[in-house]
């Protein structure tokens, strides 16, 4: 048996449910995970869990680690190669970016391969695979998967879902696809289908300084909108929804007039808006929405949200996912 650490590569496209995923394996996972995000002021740990916290790193005390994915996938790998105390790594994949194109990294030393796996939203995947502008992003991403976790299929009948699933299976014949809601039991069959991967270390060789993928050519633009003053939740709300074909993906924290004091995470894709109470704002998080569009009026698209919600400022975007 190898002593090298899995890792584990995790794609999908805006809002398939990814860091939900990241979510539950560090708080649900039996083995001690490290996992690299693209999005790290995102990701939503209970502070109960927390052992230590840094500006770009959070360690929980089962043992998990949940970190920035650097620039340089390098420099973030080397550390977390010599520590010896992780059963595996997961390193997510930009949510526009072929997970493949980030498959020679798991040859990196102290490595091995740990499995593909790309999050799929049930309710979206069929809309997102007939789009003329994201259909071919959404469909190489399947096709480059090892395992497709079907996400949000408890918000769907049941044979919508199923429809769903045989429409992963017709897009992606070389993977495995896994049906079911967030939560233990889909945790549970991850580690179930990682654990029944075979010993790949040294399968495969690590390319001179590959460079991750953030889109290539796609009709994409980005945009974050950062401020202290609280916005209208309808007029956010209008906002958000005005573009449902151009805008693809929105994601971040705000405080909202109706409750300033609160942290309310806000979230929009192909499955609609969702926005939640996350608890009372600390230390110096500033608010902040991620909007992501494709398609030729993508920046315009982009400015008319931006221009419907004053309270905020408009910035280039730090990352996709």
């Amino acid at each position: 048996m190898s002593s090298a650490v899995p890792l584990t590569l995790l794609g999908g496209y805006l809002g398939a449910g990814k860091t939900t995923l990241v979510n539950d394996l560090l708080e649900q996972s039996a083995q001690r995970i490290a996992v690299l995000v693209n999005d790290f002021g995102a990701v939503n740990i209970d502070a109960k869990l927390i052992r230590t916290a840094r500006s770009d790193s959070v360690e929980l005390a089962n043992g998990c680690l949940c970190c920035s994915l650097r620039d340089s996938v390098a420099e973030t790998l080397q550390p977390l190669a010599g520590r010896g105390d992780f059963d595996r790594v997961v390193v997510e994949v930009s949510g526009v970016g072929n997970p493949a194109k980030l498959a020679p990294w798991q040859g990196f030393p102290g490595f091995a391969p740990g499995g593909l796996v790309v999050c799929a939203d049930a309710g979206a995947i069929g809309r997102q695979l007939r789009d003329g502008f994201i259909g071919d992003t959404v469909l190489d991403q399947l096709r480059a998967a090892e395992l497709v976790l079907l996400s949000k299929t408890d918000l769907l009948p049941e044979d919508r879902a199923k429809q769903a699933a045989q429409l992963v299976s017709q897009a992606a014949p070389q993977a495995a696809v896994l049906a079911s809601p967030h939560g233990a039991d889909r945790i549970a069959g991850l580690e179930r289908w990682l654990g029944a991967l075979p010993d790949q270390a040294g399968a495969r060789e690590l390319e001179p300084e590959p460079t991750p993928e953030h889109g290539g050519n796609h009709p994409f633009a980005s945009l974050a909108l950062r401020g202290t003053r609280p916005v209208d939740r309808e007029r956010l709300e209008r906002a958000l929804a005005g573009c449902p074909q151009v805008l693809q993906r929105a994601k971040g924290f705000l405080r909202l007039q109706d409750s300033p004091q609160r942290r309310t995470l806000v979230q929009y894709s192909g499955s609609g808006l969702e926005l939640e109470d996350c608890g009372a704002w600390s230390g110096a998080q500033e608010p902040q929405l991620v909007l992501i569009a494709a398609g030729e009026r993508a920046e315009d698209v982009l400015a008319q949200i931006a221009a419907a919600l004053p309270e905020l400022q408009a910035s280039p975007a730090d990352g996709t996912s």
